[in-house]
């Protein structure tokens, strides 16, 4: 089953995508490769969330 974005992650994206994602906080974790397979994406969905929990909007 895939993980998915907590509503804060997709809050920052949205702020960000107008800007082309130029000073977004969470790029540099959404741009990484994330590899093949449900266990990778959930792995790569899960660190996200966490990282936007340490972002004040």
């Amino acid at each position: 089953m895939y993980e998915e974005l907590k509503q804060k992650v997709k809050d920052i994206c949205k702020q960000n995508y107008k800007n082309n994602c130029g000073q977004c906080p969470l790029r540099p974790q959404c741009c990484r490769n994330v590899g093949a397979g449900i266990e990778a994406h959930n792995r790569w969905v899960n660190e996200l969330n966490i990282e936007a929990e340490q972002i004040s909007l």
